[in-house]
C-alpha cells in the first residue's frame, strides 16, 4: 500500500516540485508555479488533481514509498503481553487498518486505563513537541454500537467531553494529541481524515 493523497511541495529552488521524502515529481501541471509572476510560491502545495493551494499542508511519501510495515517489522513498545506499533504516516483509518493486518494486527483496541496510559506516553514521547496532531485507534461505529476492529469486547472508553457526537457518518475514533486540548481523549470521526495510527497485536 502506498500513501494516499499525495501531496507535494515547490522548495522555490528550481522547476520542480517535491514530495516530503526528498522524492522528485513532475507529474503535477504547473509545479513550481502558482500560477503568478512572482516568487512567493516557496510554501505552495500540490496534489493528484494539480491544485495548488499556499496554507501549510505538510506533504506526504511519494507513492513509491510503503506505508505499511510488515509482519517481522519490530514494535514500537509493548504492554501487558502486547506488542504495538505506531505508524507516523498519516492516513485514513480504513488504510491504517489494512497496513495494521499486514503487521498482523489491528488498530489499537484499549481495555484500561493503564494501557491508555502506557500509549499516550509512548505517543507522546515519539511526537515529542510536535504534539498538533490526532492518532487513529481501534474503535468503529457498527449498527450503531461501539466495538474493537480486533473483537475485544468494549470494557473501558476515553471519550473527550460531548463525545462521542450523534452523527450518521462519524463511525471511527481518534486519540487527541492537539496541544491546548484533552490529550488523550477520543473523538469520533468519520475515518477519511488523514491521521497516525497505533496498532496491537
Amino acid at each position: 500500500m502506498t500513501s494516499s493523497p499525495t501531496w507535494a511541495y515547490d522548495d522555490d529552488t528550481d522547476d520542480d516540485a517535491y514530495y516530503a521524502d526528498g522524492a522528485s515529481t513532475n507529474t503535477f501541471q504547473g509545479a513550481g508555479d502558482d500560477g503568478d509572476d512572482d516568487d512567493d510560491d516557496d510554501d505552495t502545495y500540490y496534489n493528484q488533481d494539480d491544485y495548488w493551494d499556499n496554507n501549510n499542508f505538510w506533504p506526504t511519501m511519494s507513492p513509491t514509498v510503503s506505508i505499511c510495515p510488515e509482519a517481522d517489522t519490530p514494535a514500537t513498545f509493548s504492554f501487558d503481553g502486547h506488542a504495538y506499533y505506531f505508524n507516523e504516516r498519516e492516513v485514513t483509518w480504513g488504510e491504517h487498518q489494512a497496513c495494521a493486518r499486514q503487521w498482523e494486527g489491528s488498530l489499537s483496541s484499549i481495555e484500561s486505563e493503564p494501557e491508555q496510559q502506557a500509549i499516550q506516553n509512548q505517543i507522546a514521547a515519539q511526537l515529542g513537541d510536535s504534539m498538533r496532531t490526532r492518532v487513529y485507534i481501534g474503535q468503529q461505529k457498527v449498527n450503531d454500537a461501539w466495538k474493537w476492529a480486533d473483537g475485544t469486547a468494549v470494557a473501558y472508553v476515553n471519550w473527550a467531553t460531548d463525545e462521542p457526537m450523534v452523527n450518521a457518518q462519524k463511525k471511527r475514533v481518534e486519540m487527541n494529541f492537539a496541544a491546548n486540548q484533552e490529550i488523550g481523549k477520543w473523538i469520533a470521526v468519520k475515518g477519511s481524515e488523514w491521521r497516525m495510527g497505533i496498532y496491537k497485536k
